[in-house]
């Protein structure tokens, strides 16, 4: 049992490295002498605030690895040499950052120099083109409440509003993006669909790979988005939460879908021509709503498969498939539909709450090398642009991870993310991974035409969409 279980920890501390390679990165520079610009082997470097450091070796050289992502400061110090600090060195997943330090000879103890540090203008590791954006970057932001807002901003990037998860970088489609958090892809491998169920409370940076890839990263044609997430703090807890409402509001211009004058039902309800058919309006009118032959005119085609049946009693029919507002005025009160109770939306706000908390976990986190703790949920609720079965298209996603140092140099990592919607297909007559309404705006984006049979099947697409 003993050698079993010490195959498995071996086998899981061989994954390490791999499991963070996208999601670290790295810092590398060369110390001198100020005076003489010769290297000077065996001086100090330390990552301020961490337990991370290296020496120079004979040449001077030094680098630091697997750095999580963030702003640090690098202090290099050497007997009989002044301490020089430097600040605001960004570093980023899976790219190198290069500092270098040129250390004066004193004979006595001075002051610590404190160099603010600059950004390289040219990445030499980089060998493809890339945006990165970190948690502040990202709260600038105004008015973005998921990470697909975020990275659509990007230039390249796109997404298709009308399928889940279509997001094109450059042109390519979604089958050829990655999208990858905390080093794991997290991809769907039944239809290749990004699974971007990471909230932007969590995320601590985000990568957008344009193409040019690195070796580590395969199957992917396009572009890959690679997210580091937050952990908890050591010492201290921290959180935020983000709350949005938005009052009710019609998503649509002109009337309601119900309204008998909306462009969709007018020349089936105008009295002046839906009985003989829109060519009785004048040329101009005729252009702007759809050409309807009349309702005489679909009784004749139906009369012989349904005898008995009027033009009132097809129009009817249509009237109350469409739930359309003022039925009663035009008499067709014993039909007994509530319509204004079924021909209500836009009734409802939309809300967002984004919440995050982390830091130490009570009582053990020393115990178990500073085990730290990290949980966030976000919870989007958007009414849906037309009426529906469902009044809101409902979104849920919580993520937790739970982070300890078992070594100084060695971090273990155990995170989960679930995620759940709460929608409506958006194809009637069948189904799909893709075949679902993406929000509250997407049921707009449809197709809402209406066919050429308005008797009794009332099949054109406007009633499919509403029922």
């Amino acid at each position: 049992m003993n050698k079993k279980f010490l195959c498995i920890l071996l086998f899981l501390l061989c994954l390490v490295p791999c499991v963070y390679s996208g999601i670290t990165g790295k810092i590398t520079g060369k110390v001198t002498v100020a005076e003489t610009d010769e290297a000077l082997p065996g001086a100090n470097v330390v990552l301020v605030g961490t337990n991370l450091g290296a020496a120079a070796d004979v040449e001077g050289d030094f680098f630091i690895i697997s750095i999580p992502p963030g702003t640090y400061t690098l202090s290099v110090s050497m007997l009989g040499y002044k301490i020089v600090n430097k600040t605001g060195i960004l570093v980023s997943a899976d790219h190198t950052a290069t500092v270098n330090f040129s250390l004066t000879p004193t004979l006595i103890e001075g002051e610590a120099v404190t160099v603010v540090a600059e950004r390289d203008v040219i990445k030499m590791d980089m060998s493809a083109s890339q945006a990165s954006l970190g948690a502040s970057d990202i709260a600038e932001v105004p008015k973005v409440t998921s990470i697909d807002e975020v990275i659509t901003m990007q230039a390249g990037v796109d997404v298709d509003p009308t399928v889940r998860g279509q997001m094109t970088i450059r042109g390519g489609g979604r089958g050829e993006n990655g999208f990858m958090v905390d080093g794991l892809m997290m991809v769907d491998n039944r239809n290749n669909r990004p699974m971007m169920m990471v909230n932007l409370s969590a995320v601590k940076e985000i990568n957008i790979i344009k193409g040019g890839f690195n070796a580590e990263y395969g199957n992917i044609r396009s572009g890959l988005i690679n997210v580091v997430t937050k952990e908890g703090g050591k010492n201290v807890y921290s959180g935020s939460i983000d709350f949005r409402i938005t009052p009710a509001y019609q998503k649509h211009r002109g009337l309601s879908v119900f309204d008998p004058d909306n462009y969709f039902l007018r020349p089936y309800t105008d009295p002046q021509v839906c009985w003989e058919g829109t060519k009785a309006w004048d040329e101009e009118t005729q252009d702007r709503y759809p050409t309807f032959s009349g309702w005489n005119n679909v009784y004749r085609s139906l009369s012989r498969k349904y005898p008995g049946v009027t033009p009132e009693d097809a129009q009817k029919l249509f009237l109350w498939q469409h739930r359309v507002e003022g039925i009663q005025d035009l008499k067709f009160d014993s039909l007994g539909v509530n319509t204004r109770e079924a021909g209500q939306y836009a009734n409802l706000p939309d809300w967002n709450v984004d919440v995050g908390f982390g830091g130490p976990v009570p009582f053990i986190s020393q115990k178990l090398g500073d085990l730290r703790f990290f949980a966030n949920h976000r919870t989007n609720k958007e009414m849906f642009g037309l009426p529906t079965s469902r009044d809101y298209f409902s979104e849920q996603n919580s993520q937790f991870k739970l982070t300890t140092n078992i070594t100084p140099s060695l971090k273990v990592m155990a995170e989960g993310i679930y995620g759940e919607i709460k929608t409506l297909s958006n194809n009637p007559r069948g189904s799909g991974m893709d075949a679902f309404m993406t929000s509250g705006m997407d049921i707009l984006y449809s197709a809402i035409t209406t066919s050429q049979d308005y008797g009794l099947g009332g099949n054109g697409s406007l009633y499919i969409l509403m029922r």
